[in-house]
């Protein structure tokens, strides 16, 4: 099961499921990541 992370006001917040990631209420802006990302990337992508 994969873990994500995300950066609320340069907090790192996680790990959450990806259905716990989908209630948060996520910018399209916000930072997230999880293994396999080569770096933080934005929600929206």
């Amino acid at each position: 099961m994969k873990h994500y992370y995300f950066s609320d006001n340069n907090q790192q917040l996680g790990p959450f499921t990806l259905d716990e990631l989908k209630v948060k209420r996520l910018k399209k802006s916000t930072l997230v990541w999880t293994d396999g990302l080569q770096d933080w990337t934005t929600a929206d992508t």
